[in-house]
C-alpha cells in the first residue's frame, strides 16, 4: 500500500511544500525528485509519483518556489531549491542515499539538467520536454509590452497582467487554465529570463556525464520544438537515452499513461529498480469422470 505525506522544508529562507509518496514494504528503496512545469503545481507530478511507488521508488513532488503553496518568487533558476529537496528524500528512512534521481518537465527539465550538471551525487536525470534555449531570448523581447506591476518587478498570476510574449488568445486560454486548475504563481520576469539566457542547457548537458540522463519529446508539442530536443541529445555523452513519442503534446509526458509508462520503466532500470512480478495463482485443472454430462 503506498504512503503519503505532506512535507515542506526551507532552502535560502523561503518554505517549499509538496508531498511525499513512499512504496509498501521496508526498503531501503531509491528516490525520485518530481518536478513541475511553469505556471502549474506538484499535482501534475502526482500520478507519476504514485506510479513510482508502486515499482519501489520512493517520489517527492513539490511546489517550485512562487507556485502552488510554496512560498518566494520564481526568478532565477531554482537549482538549490531541487538539490535541497534531493537532500531531504536521501535522509528519509529507507531511502537509499545513493539512488537518488531528478525528473523535471518543461521549465524544470532544463532545471534538473543544471542541477545534476553541478551535482555528481545524482544517479539518473529524466528531462520531459526541457524548455528549448532560445525560450529566454523570446521572454526578454516580450517584456517591452508588459504592463508595469504594483508589486514593482513582481507580477502575480491567475491576474489581469498577460504572459509577456504571448498572443492575446493563448493568454486568455492560460489564465483560464489556471484559474480553473487552482494554479497560482508569482514571477520576477526579468530575473528569470536574464538567468535564461545567461546559462544555456547546450553548454552543459556534457557535464551531466557519467549520470544517466533521458531525455522524452512528444511530436504534436507545439512548445518545445524537436530540434531544441535533439541537439541536447546529441550534445549529451553516454550514458543517455531519448524516447520520442510519435502522438502527445507537451504535456503528455506527464498527463499520458502511455508515456509516462515509457520513461518510469527507463527511471526504474537506471536506478536498479528489482521488477515485481505479479503473483501467479496454480491453475485448477478440471477432470471430467465417466458417466458426467458432456
Amino acid at each position: 500500500m503506498i504512503k503519503s505525506t505532506s512535507v515542506e522544508f526551507k532552502c535560502q529562507g523561503v518554505v517549499l511544500r509538496g508531498e511525499l509518496f513512499f512504496p509498501d514494504g521496508i526498503g531501503p528503496w531509491p528516490g525520485a525528485v518530481l518536478l513541475h512545469g511553469f505556471a502549474s503545481d506538484h499535482h501534475e507530478m502526482v500520478r507519476a509519483a504514485r506510479e513510482l511507488a508502486a515499482r519501489g521508488v520512493a517520489a517527492l513532488a513539490f511546489d517550485l518556489r512562487g507556485h502552488g503553496q510554496s512560498g518566494g518568487v520564481y526568478a532565477e533558476d531554482p537549482i538549490g531549491d531541487v538539490l535541497a529537496a534531493a537532500a531531504l528524500l536521501a535522509h528519509q528512512p529507507n531511502v537509499d542515499a545513493g539512488r537518488i534521481a531528478l525528473v523535471g518537465h518543461s521549465i524544470s527539465g532544463r532545471v534538473v539538467l543544471l542541477a545534476a550538471a553541478r551535482d555528481p551525487s545524482i544517479a539518473a536525470v529524466v528531462a520531459l520536454a526541457p524548455a528549448a534555449d532560445n525560450g529566454g531570448a523570446k521572454l526578454l523581447a516580450g517584456l517591452d509590452h508588459l504592463p508595469p506591476s504594483p508589486d514593482g518587478t513582481v507580477y502575480h498570476y491567475p491576474g489581469d497582467s498577460p504572459f509577456p510574449g504571448m498572443r492575446p488568445r493563448r493568454n486568455a486560454q492560460a489564465i483560464a487554465d489556471m484559474r480553473r486548475m487552482g494554479y497560482r504563481l508569482a514571477v520576477d520576469w526579468v530575473r528569470l529570463a536574464h538567468s535564461w539566457v545567461q546559462q544555456p542547457v547546450a553548454d552543459v548537458i556534457s557535464a551531466v556525464a557519467p549520470t544517466p540522463v533521458l531525455l522524452v519529446h512528444c511530436l504534436w508539442d507545439d512548445k518545445v520544438p524537436l530540434w531544441h530536443t535533439l541537439s541536447l541529445y546529441r550534445r549529451a555523452r553516454p550514458p543517455r537515452a531519448l524516447i520520442l513519442s510519435p502522438w502527445g503534446v507537451h504535456s503528455s509526458p506527464c498527463r499520458s499513461a502511455l508515456v509516462r509508462r515509457m520513461w518510469i520503466g527507463w527511471l526504474g532500470r537506471a536506478l536498479r529498480v528489482p521488477v515485481r512480478r505479479p503473483v501467479l495463482q496454480p491453475a485448477r485443472v478440471y477432470v471430467r469422470r465417466k458417466g458426467q454430462g458432456r
